[in-house]
C-alpha cells in the first residue's frame, strides 16, 4: 500500500471505538491515524494516547488541536509526551480552529499571519529540546524548555487561505488540507506551498497532506447522498465555494438554491441542492474502485499523504477491510 493516513471524527465516533478501529488501522498497513480536535467533542490526545500503547508503527497525529486553546509550552509538553509515550510516533497537527467554536470559549481568532509564524518557530525550536525566551502580546516564554528528552517531531500545519499556505511552505515540515478540498484546490495550493518553500532556511523534505471526506459503500449513489449534508457544511462557510469549485459548477440554479438555503442555516433543506459532481470534486466517494480512483487523482495534482476521513461507520469498516489498494 502506499502511504496513506486515516482521520476519525470525534464527533461521530465513541472514543473507545476509534481506539479499536485505530488499531486495525494499523494491521491494514495505515501509515498514519488523524484525530481532530473538535470543540466540544472528545479530547484528541487522550484518545492517541490510547491508541499508541496498543499500536507499534502507525504515526500518531492530532488533525488538528487550535493554536489559540493552548500556551505553546503546553502544546509542546503534550507532543513530547506523546512522542516518547509511542516510542516516537507523534505528529503535530496544528492550525488556527473553527472560529465559531473558539467564540464560545470566549477567544478571539485574531492571530495575525507572522504572529502564527512565530509560534510555529517557537513550537518546533521547543520540540527540539532547545530553550526559548520569546515576548508577544499573546504569549511569552522566559527561559522555556522542556525538561526532559524530546525527539525531533515533525509539525503540520494546517491552512487554507494563501497567506496561510506560504507560512507551512516557510516555517512547518508539512501542510494539511483540509477536509472537503478539491483536486483543483490542491494544484493552485502547491503553487503557493512552493513560494513559502523557496524561503525556508534549509532544503528539507516537506510534505503536502490533505483530509479527503471519504463515503464507501457496494452503492455507489448511496455513498455519495449520505456525504452531501458535511459537504454542504463545508461550502457554507463564506469564500469556501469559490476556493474549492469551479465556475461553471457554482454558476448554476442548483447551487443557488443551495447557498440561499445555506447562508440562511437550513443545511438539512440545502444539501439536497448538491449535484454529485460536486460530490465527486470534494470527497472520496462511491465504490471501493472509485474511492481509489479519487485518492489517485488527489496524488496526481500534489498530494504526498492523503488523509482518508470515513463519515460514517460503514465507511470506516470498508477502509480497515484491507480492500483498499
Amino acid at each position: 500500500m502506499k502511504r496513506i493516513g486515516i482521520a476519525l471524527l470525534p464527533e461521530i465516533f465513541p472514543s473507545n471505538l476509534i481506539v479499536r478501529y485505530g488499531v486495525k488501522a494499523e494491521r491494514s498497513g495505515f501509515h498514519s491515524i488523524w484525530i481532530p480536535e473538535h470543540y466540544f467533542f472528545r479530547d484528541s490526545f487522550t484518545i492517541l494516547g490510547a491508541i499508541s500503547i496498543l499500536t507499534k508503527k502507525i504515526k500518531l497525529a492530532t488533525g488538528i488541536i487550535s493554536l489559540y486553546t493552548r500556551h505553546p509550552a503546553l502544546i509542546a509538553m503534550s507532543f513530547a509526551c506523546l512522542n516518547e509515550l509511542s516510542g516516537g510516533r507523534a505528529i503535530a497537527g496544528v492550525g488556527l480552529g473553527v472560529s465559531s467554536w473558539l467564540q464560545k470559549m470566549g477567544i478571539k481568532a485574531n492571530f495575525r499571519p507572522v504572529q502564527v509564524k512565530e509560534m510555529v518557530k517557537v513550537l518546533k525550536k521547543l520540540m527540539k529540546n532547545e530553550r526559548v525566551t520569546y515576548r508577544s502580546r499573546h504569549f511569552s516564554l522566559f527561559d522555556v524548555g522542556l525538561n526532559f528528552n524530546v525527539s525531533n517531531i515533525p509539525l503540520y500545519l494546517a491552512a487554507v487561505n494563501i497567506k496561510m499556505l506560504e507560512i507551512a511552505g516557510e516555517v512547518a515540515d508539512g501542510v494539511l488540507l483540509t477536509a472537503g478540498c478539491s483536486p483543483k484546490y490542491v494544484s493552485m495550493a502547491r503553487k503557493r506551498i512552493e513560494v513559502g518553500i523557496s524561503k525556508r532556511e534549509n532544503s528539507s523534505q516537506f510534505d503536502v497532506a490533505a483530509i479527503i471526506l471519504t463515503s464507501i459503500s457496494r452503492n455507489s449513489y448511496k455513498a455519495k447522498n449520505s456525504i452531501k449534508r458535511i459537504i454542504a457544511s463545508l461550502l457554507a462557510r463564506p469564500g469556501r465555494a469559490k476556493l474549492m469549485l469551479d465556475e461553471n459548477q457554482i454558476n448554476t440554479k442548483m447551487f443557488k438554491k443551495f447557498e440561499k438555503l445555506a447562508i440562511g442555516g437550513d443545511i438539512d433543506k440545502a444539501h439536497a441542492y448538491l449535484t454529485f459532481d460536486i460530490v465527486d470534486s470534494l470527497s472520496a466517494s462511491g465504490t471501493i474502485k472509485e474511492c481509489e480512483d479519487k485518492i489517485e487523482q488527489y496524488r496526481e495534482y500534489g498530494v504526498d499523504l492523503p488523509i482518508l476521513m470515513p463519515v460514517n461507520l460503514t465507511s470506516l469498516k470498508y477502509l480497515v477491510s484491507g480492500k483498499l489498494q
